[in-house]
């Protein structure tokens, strides 16, 4: 895609075209450098901060419902050590109340303490990995938008360049 806006706006000089491009594709380096290129002829301080705004905005969508993986990765094990623990005080009421009489009621409750304890860890291994692989993506794209962001402003000096004849001011 980068390619595609860098021909637009160095061969044919056609801000719309690039912007055209950036229309489509989908995603949120596309979306930040629309909303770049709708900033072009701005100063570069306007640009960068139309950039980082952008940048923000997708980094918050792409991030969204990340929290529900983290917090299921976090506190389903301390769920199932609650589960732990309660399975265990059942099992040590009964061995109280029995004695070594009744190794079944003992066994109940250490069978809860164990269940609560794999399903904790069942629910949390696959939360936690998969936070892992979206924030890696979220990261992914977070450096592609730089990336994206810092050839595009280089872009737009090369442009003003080739304008004003290579001295960075108008030709007279």
């Amino acid at each position: 895609m980068l390619s595609k806006v860098r021909k637009a706006l160095l061969v044919g000089r056609d801000v719309r075209a690039a912007i055209g491009v950036c229309e489509e594709y989908r995603g949120p380096v596309a979306s930040v450098i629309k909303a770049a290129l709708a900033r072009y002829g701005h100063p570069r301080q306007e640009v960068e901060k139309t950039i980082e705004n952008a940048a923000v905005f997708e980094g918050g969508r792409l991030e969204r419902g990340l929290m529900v993986l983290a917090t299921s990765a976090n506190i389903s094990p301390m769920l199932g050590f609650l589960g732990t623990v309660t399975g265990m005080i059942k099992s040590f009421s009964a061995l109280a109340a029995s004695g070594l009489s009744n190794p079944g009621a003992v066994a109940a409750g250490i069978s809860e303490a164990l269940i609560t304890t794999a399903a904790g860890l069942f629910i949390a291994i696959p939360a936690q990995l998969g936070y892992n692989y979206f924030i890696s993506r979220v990261n992914r794209f977070m450096r592609d938008i730089e990336s994206a962001a810092n050839i595009l402003l280089e872009t737009f000096a090369e442009m003003d360049s080739q304008r004003y004849g290579g001295g960075g001011a108008p030709v007279a």
